[in-house]
């Protein structure tokens, strides 16, 4: 199966999600997923930030999703989910947020 089909599958998404998000339209990243044709530098980008997995994964030139994730490091497909959905506002508090977190844990 494709990498892109079998990510957009295991993170519960349709076509036109991932498509709304990259700014193309359906038919577009459909072609992406059948391998008609390829995604420009910047969207294999967004395309990797949005699964959360390396370019390199998506170009199958990485077996591991994220290979500098540490055991320590890997997040929840649940929370990666959670966070996918949320606007640039929302997101900028949960970057903060995190920020908050790791001060206070090294203020321990």
């Amino acid at each position: 199966m494709n990498i892109l089909k079998q990510l957009r599958i295991n993170a519960g998404k349709l076509q036109k999600d991932i498509a709304a998000y990259l700014g193309v339209n359906r038919t577009t990243y459909l072609r992406y997923e059948k391998g008609e044709t390829e995604p420009d530098y910047q969207t294999l980008r967004k395309i990797a930030d949005y699964f959360n997995v390396s370019v390199d994964y998506l170009l199958g030139r990485e077996t591991k999703k994220d290979p500098s994730a540490g055991e320590g490091e890997k997040v929840s497909s649940e929370l990666i989910s959670l966070l996918q959905d949320l606007d640039p506002a929302e997101e900028a508090l949960v970057r903060d947020y995190v920020a908050i977190l790791k001060r206070s844990r090294k203020d321990q």
